[in-house]
C-alpha cells in the first residue's frame, strides 16, 4: 500500500491541479485517470512472495525467505514503474483529448502537431524506460548487509546479458530502420495527397528513445556490483538480466514505430503505395508484441547466467 500511494500520489495530484487550473472535457479527463490508476494498483497489490518465488525459480534460483521478500520488493517497484511510465503515456494522449475537446479553437496545436507528428508508442515507451531505470537504480539490497565488500571485476558486456533472441530482434530492427529509409526515397506512390510536411519529430522520438534504452541497458551492465554470497550474486545478475531484456525490447519496439512511421511518411505531398505503409503497421505490431514478451517470462537465459550456472553444477 505504501508502494501504491508513493507510486499514485504524484499523478493524481497533477490531474487535479489541471482540472482545477485548465478547461478540459470531463469524460475524456476522467478515462485519462482510469488509465493510470486502475492498472498501477492492480500490479500493486498483485505483488506476493509466492510471484516472487516463482519468478526465481523459472529462472533456476532459489532464495532464503529474506532473499525472497527483497526480489519481492524489487520486482513490486519494478513492475509499478514501468506500468506508471506506459499508463502516463496513454493518459497524456487523453488529456489531451479532453483539452481540445472542451475548447478545440485555443489547442489547434494538438491537431497541427501533436495528432500528426508525434502521438504514438514513444512516450509510453519512454515512460517504461525511465521506469526501468528508476527500479534497477534503486534496486533494494538488504541483505547485502555490511558484509557486502566483494567486488565483481570480471568485464561485463551488453552481450553477456542479452537473450540470444532479444539479440538477433536488435539487429533485425536495426535492419528495417535502415530498409524503411530507402523504400521511402525509392517506392511507389499511391495517388493519395497529404501535407507537405516531413513528420520528423515522430522519427526523432522514436528513434532517441531507443538509442536511450540501448543506453541505460549498457549502464545496467557496467555498474558497479558488490556481492557477499553467491545468493546476492545471483539476486544481482538475474535481475539485472531481466532489466537489459526488457529494456532491448523497448529499443526493438522503438525501431519498429521508426520503420513505420516512415513508411507513411509523405514524399512530395502523396504517401506511398497501400502495400508499403500496411508493412509498416506490421512491423510496427510486431515490435511492440516483442516489448510485452521481453517483460515477462519469454527472457532469461543469457550467457552469462548459463556460465554461473554451470560453474555451480560442477562446484
Amino acid at each position: 500500500m505504501r508502494l501504491l500511494f508513493f507510486a499514485l500520489a504524484p499523478p493524481v495530484a497533477l490531474w487535479f491541479a489541471v482540472m482545477g487550473l485548465v478547461p478540459m472535457e470531463r469524460n475524456s479527463a476522467l478515462i485519462a485517470l482510469a488509465i493510470v490508476v486502475v492498472p498501477v494498483s492492480l500490479v500493486a497489490l498483485g505483488s506476493s512472495e509466492t510471484a516472487a518465488r516463482q519468478w526465481a525459480a523459472y529462472r533456476g534460483a532459489r532464495f532464503a525467505p529474506g532473499g525472497v521478500d527483497q526480489l519481492r520488493r524489487h520486482l513490486g517497484r519494478t513492475r509499478v514503474a514501468r506500468t506508471l511510465g506506459v499508463t502516463i503515456g496513454f493518459s497524456l494522449n487523453f488529456m489531451l483529448v479532453g483539452r481540445y475537446n472542451a475548447d478545440p479553437d485555443a489547442f489547434t496545436w494538438f491537431s497541427d502537431t501533436w495528432n500528426g507528428d508525434l502521438t504514438g508508442w514513444w512516450l509510453s515507451g519512454l515512460g517504461y524506460v525511465l521506469g526501468s531505470w528508476w527500479a534497477e537504480a534503486t534496486k533494494p539490497r538488504d541483505r547485502l548487509g555490511e558484509d557486502a565488500s566483494a567486488a565483481i571485476l570480471a568485464p561485463r558486456r551488453l552481450g553477456d546479458y542479452l537473450d540470444a533472441n532479444v539479440r538477433f530482434m536488435l539487429w533485425l530492427f536495426a535492419g528495417l530502420m535502415a530498409v524503411s529509409v530507402v523504400l521511402w526515397q525509392v517506392g511507389p506512390q499511391s495517388d493519395l495527397r497529404l501535407r507537405d510536411e516531413f513528420p520528423w519529430q515522430g522519427l526523432v522520438v522514436s528513434s532517441g528513445t531507443a538509442a536511450l534504452a540501448m543506453l541505460l541497458a549498457v549502464w545496467t551492465c557496467r555498474r558497479r556490483e558488490l556481492v557477499a554470497d553467491d545468493a546476492a550474486l545471483a539476486y544481482e545478475e538475474l535481475t539485472r538480466a531481466a532489466t537489459v531484456n526488457a529494456l532491448g525490447g523497448v529499443a526493438v519496439a522503438m525501431m519498429g514505430e521508426f520503420a513505420g512511421r516512415m513508411l507513411g511518411a509523405p514524399r512530395d505531398g502523396q504517401t506511398l503505395s497501400a502495400w508499403f505503409q500496411l508493412a509498416g503497421t506490421l512491423v510496427v505490431l510486431l515490435g511492440v508484441g516483442y516489448w510485452i514478451a521481453c517483460g515477462t517470462k519469454f527472457v532469461f537465459r543469457t550467457r552469462r547466467i548459463d556460465a554461473l550456472r554451470s560453474a555451480a553444477s560442477a562446484a
